[in-house]
């Protein structure tokens, strides 16, 4: 996650996070989740591991997913729908 594309996505979540708590406790949340190319829900989702390219179409998808993780937005039959699509799992990982 340490690519363009994951630093962009962790800001991005910071800036949201930090709407409702200090930025020094919202850092701390975004330190709970995976931040590896290999695990999930990056893998699949921003991340092929077949062909070893990003994926940046899945990114505010993730985004998401993330949030949910954290427990700052619903877990939606449709979220759920395209994360299985993507990674052929019917659970999101906990943090």
């Amino acid at each position: 996650m340490f690519r363009p594309i994951g630093l962009l996505t962790f800001a991005e979540l910071a800036v949201e996070l930090s709407k409702d708590m200090p930025l020094s406790v919202a850092v701390r949340q975004l330190g709970r989740l995976p931040r590896q190319l290999r695990t999930a829900p990056v893998r699949d989702v921003l991340w092929d591991p077949r062909s070893k390219v990003v994926l940046p179409k899945n990114r505010a998808f993730l985004r998401k997913v993330f949030l949910v993780m954290l427990g700052r937005a619903a877990r939606t039959r449709k979220l759920m729908h395209r994360y299985h699509q993507l990674t052929g799992k019917m659970f999101l990982p906990h943090v």
